[in-house]
C-alpha cells in the first residue's frame, strides 16, 4: 500500500489554522530572513543546509536586481520581525520603481515557495476563528496520549510549554483519555511540577542524550491495548480546546489507520511565544515564525496495531533528529495516512545542545544513530 497521503476535509486540530500567505515581496523577504537568521538553521539543520544556496541566491537578487543594500552586517536586532518588516518594505518600494525586474522577482519568489520546506512567515491566524463543530466518534478501545519529555535546564521553555499543553489536555479528556508523560532523564527532575495534573507520570532512566524514541516506546508499553488508539505528541504544542475530540473523530471518519492532524508545523518565534502566554493566541497576532511544510513530527494519531506493525519508533536515534522522519517513512510504506489542513503551532524553547554544537562547528548536520541503543 503506502505512499498515499489523504488530505481529509475535516476541521483542523487548531481552529485558527489558516496557512501563511505569501505574495512576491513577502516570499523574497522571507527568504532573505531565512538566510540571515540563525534560528532558521536551529529549527532544522538538515533542511537549512539543503536550502541555504537557494536563500543565498535570493539575497544576491535582492542586492543586484532590486538594488537593495542587504549586507552581512545588517543586524537582525532588535528583533527578527523588525528585520523582516524592514526588508519587506525595501522590496515593496523597489518593485514599484520604474525599470525594476518585476518578472524576474516573480520567478525568484515562485522558486522560493516551490523549492523550500522551511521558510520565515508572518501570519494572523484569524481567518477561521469560529469554534469547530463538536466531533467525537465513539471508540470502544483505550485512547492514550504519550508525551516524551526532558527539560534539564531551568527556564528553557520546555517545562512551561508542557504544563500549558497539559492544562488543555486534562480539561478535555475528562478521564476518558490516558495522558502519559515519560520523562527520559537521569533523575525524575520534573516530577514535582507534573504530579499535580491528572496524568500518568513515568520516569525512564537515561544518563545519555535524550532518546525520544525510547521514551515513546516505553510509554506505549505502559498503556498498551490491542484495540487502542495512540497519540504521540510533542509537549510544545499549542492545542485547541477541541483537540482530542476532533482528532479521534477525524481519525475514525477518515477510514485511515494513521492521522496527522495538521499539514505544516509553525515554529513560533521567542518573542511571540512570550506574547501568547501573556495575551492569548489571537491577541498576540500577527505571529512570526517558521513554517515547515509537510512536517513528519509534532503529533500523530494511530491505532496500536499500526504502531506494533512497524515496531514502534527506532530507539537508535539519540539526541535531536531523524526519528520522526524514519517513523513516518515506515508507517507510510504500509498504511494510508490522513492529514488535516492547517498548522501545528509549536511554542518556542531553547534548541537542543547538539544543534548548538553543530551550528558553532560549521560542519554538516548528521543524525546521531547508534544501533546499540535499540
Amino acid at each position: 500500500m503506502g505512499r498515499l497521503i489523504v488530505l481529509f476535509q475535516c476541521e483542523p486540530m487548531f481552529r485558527y489554522s489558516t496557512p501563511p500567505m505569501f505574495d512576491c515581496a513577502t516570499a523574497l523577504a522571507a527568504s532573505v530572513v531565512s538566510y540571515f537568521d540563525p534560528e532558521s538553521k536551529a529549527i532544522s539543520p538538515p533542511r537549512w543546509e539543503k536550502e541555504r544556496e537557494l536563500h543565498k541566491s535570493t539575497v544576491e537578487f535582492v542586492r543586484q536586481g532590486l538594488e537593495i543594500e542587504v549586507a552581512e552586517a545588517w543586524s537582525i536586532s532588535p528583533s527578527v520581525p523588525s528585520f523582516f518588516r524592514g526588508v519587506l518594505s525595501s522590496i515593496k518600494d523597489a518593485l514599484e520603481r520604474p525599470g525594476m525586474p518585476v518578472n524576474q522577482a516573480t520567478i525568484v519568489a515562485s522558486r522560493v515557495l516551490s523549492e523550500t520546506r522551511l521558510l520565515f512567515a508572518m501570519q494572523n491566524f484569524d481567518a477561521n476563528s469560529a469554534s469547530p463543530s463538536k466531533r467525537r466518534s465513539d471508540h470502544p478501545g483505550k485512547v492514550s496520549v504519550i508525551i516524551p519529555f526532558r527539560a534539564t535546564v531551568p527556564h528553557d521553555g520546555r517545562l512551561r510549554n508542557l504544563l500549558s499543553c497539559l492544562r488543555v489536555l486534562t480539561r478535555q479528556s475528562a478521564g476518558a483519555v490516558s495522558i502519559v508523560v515519560v520523562e527520559d532523564d537521569e533523575i525524575p527532575r520534573n516530577r514535582g511540577a507534573l504530579e499535580h495534573y491528572d496524568i500518568q507520570y513515568h520516569h525512564r532512566l537515561n544518563t545519555g542524550k535524550f532518546n525520544k524514541s525510547a521514551a515513546i516506546n516505553f510509554g506505549s508499553s505502559i498503556c498498551r491495548s490491542d484495540d487502542g488508539i495512540l497519540c504521540i505528541l510533542d509537549g510544545d504544542a499549542y492545542l485547541d480546546e477541541t483537540f482530542v475530540d476532533q482528532s479521534i473523530g477525524c481519525l475514525i471518519e477518515s477510514g485511515c489507520k494513521v492521522l496527522f492532524p495538521y499539514t505544516d508545523m509553525y515554529f513560533i518565534q521567542p518573542e511571540d511565544t512570550g506574547r501568547i502566554y501573556e495575551k492569548g493566541f489571537r491577541s498576540a497576532c500577527p505571529i512570526f515564525g517558521y513554517v515547515s511544510k509537510n512536517a513528519p513530527g509534532g503529533c500523530v494519531w494511530l491505532f496500536q496495531e499500526t504502531f506494533d506493525a512497524v515496531g514502534g519508533f527506532d530507539a537508535g536515534f539519540v539526541g535531536w533528529g531523524g526519528e520522526d522522519r524514519d517513523f513516518f517513512s515506515r508507517v507510510e510504506a504500509i498504511e494510508k495516512i490522513a492529514r488535516l489542513p492547517g498548522i501545528f503551532a509549536h511554542l518556542y524553547h531553547e534548541r537542543a545542545p547538539e544543534i548548538k554544537i553543530s551550528m558553532n562547528s560549521g560542519k554538516p548536520w548528521e543524525n546521531d544513530y547508534r544501533a546499540s541503543a535499540t
